[in-house]
C-alpha cells in the first residue's frame, strides 16, 4: 500500500520492486472489496480515492504475477470469506500450523504466487464486477 500511495501521491514507483518482491513470497494475498461503505478518517483523502487505489493495487499484483483472493460482506462473512481463502491454501499446503496452535504461518516452499487462487470473474477483475456480484448474492438472499 505505501507504494501504491507513492506512485498515487507523489508519481515515484520506485517503491514497486521491492513491494512486489515482498509480497511475491507470501503463501496469500487477500484484497478488500470496496463493498463496505467509506469511513472518514484523518489519514485518507476520501470516498473519491477508494477505486483508483483498488485499481492501482490490482494492476501492481497483476503486473508482478502475484495471485489473489478479495473477500466481501461485513463483520463474520467477511472473516468467513477470508478464513475459507486461507483454508483453502492450508488444504493444498500452502500453509502450515505453527506447532500446534492455532497461528497459521506461511510455508515458504508449498505456495507460490499466481498458483491457481486469483479471485475471477468470467472477463476480468473489475471491481464494477464485484459491485454486480455482490448485488446478485445480495438479492438471492432477500
Amino acid at each position: 500500500m505505501t507504494a501504491v500511495y507513492s506512485e498515487l501521491l507523489f508519481a515515484d514507483t520506485t517503491l514497486y520492486p521491492d513491494a512486489l518482491a515482498a509480497q511475491q513470497r507470501c503463501a496469500i494475498t487477500l484484497l478488500t472489496a470496496l463493498d463496505l461503505p467509506w469511513v472518514a478518517d484523518e489519514m485518507r483523502d476520501g470516498p473519491h480515492v477508494r477505486e483508483p487505489v483498488d485499481a492501482m493495487v490490482r494492476r501492481a499484483l497483476a503486473s508482478a504475477g502475484v495471485a489473489y483472493t478479495v473477500v466481501h460482506g461485513s463483520g463474520s462473512e467477511r472473516l468467513a470469506g477470508a478464513w475459507r481463502a486461507i483454508q483453502s491454501v492450508a488444504d493444498r499446503g500452502g500453509l502450515a500450523r505453527d506447532g500446534g496452535r492455532d497461528a497459521v504461518v506461511p510455508d515458504r516452499g508449498a505456495a507460490t504466487a499466481g498458483e491457481g487462487w486469483t479471485w475471477s470473474c468470467d472477463k476480468c477483475s473489475d471491481p464494477e464486477c464485484e459491485h454486480r456480484l455482490f448485488t446478485d448474492l445480495l438479492a438471492r438472499r432477500e
